[in-house]
C-alpha cells in the first residue's frame, strides 16, 4: 500500500506583491522540491499583479492598505505586522483542512509517541530576536 504524499506548505506574505529575497528564496525552494517523489508542494502567497501560475492565494490584509495601516495604528504595531497576523489567520483554513496533526501523528509503531509530543503554533513576533540573544549569550559563556 502506498502512503500519500507528505504535504509542503511554503508560505510568504509578500508573494504577488514584493520583490525582495523572501520571495525569491520562498520559489527557488519549491521549484527545487517540485517533482521530488513523495512530495505534494503547495506556494502560498499575498496575491497580487505579481503572483505566477501555482501560487495560491491567502486572503490578508497588505501592508500597504489603508486596512493594514488603521488597524495597526488601532493595536499599535506596524502594517507589517497586520499583515503577517491577517495572512496567518487566512492560512488556517488550509492548515485544519491538511490534516497536519493526524500526518504528525500517522508513524506507525512511533504513533505512541508523537500523539505525547506537544504541537504548538508560535505566535510571537520577536522569537528571532529572543532567539539571536540567547545564542549570542551562550556564545559569550562559552569563551
Amino acid at each position: 500500500m502506498s502512503r500519500p504524499a507528505v504535504r509542503v506548505l511554503f508560505p510568504c506574505t509578500g508573494l504577488g506583491r514584493e520583490q525582495r529575497g523572501f520571495e525569491a528564496f520562498t520559489r527557488e525552494c519549491a521549484a527545487a522540491m517540485r517533482g521530488t517523489p513523495g512530495l505534494e508542494i503547495e506556494v502560498l502567497g499575498g496575491g497580487g499583479p505579481d503572483a505566477r501560475p501555482g501560487e495560491r492565494a491567502v486572503r490578508n490584509l497588505p501592508r500597504a492598505g489603508r486596512a493594514a495601516r488603521a488597524l495597526g495604528t488601532l493595536v499599535r504595531r506596524d502594517p507589517y505586522f497586520v499583515e503577517q497576523w491577517s495572512f496567518f489567520a487566512g492560512m488556517l483554513p488550509r492548515l485544519a483542512a491538511g490534516g497536519f496533526l493526524a500526518a504528525f501523528n500517522d508513524k506507525g509503531s512511533y504513533s505512541c509517541l508523537t500523539r505525547a509530543c506537544p504541537v504548538h503554533v508560535v505566535t510571537n513576533p520577536d522569537l528571532p530576536l529572543l532567539g539571536a540573544a540567547r545564542y549570542a549569550l551562550h556564545a559569550a559563556d562559552v569563551r
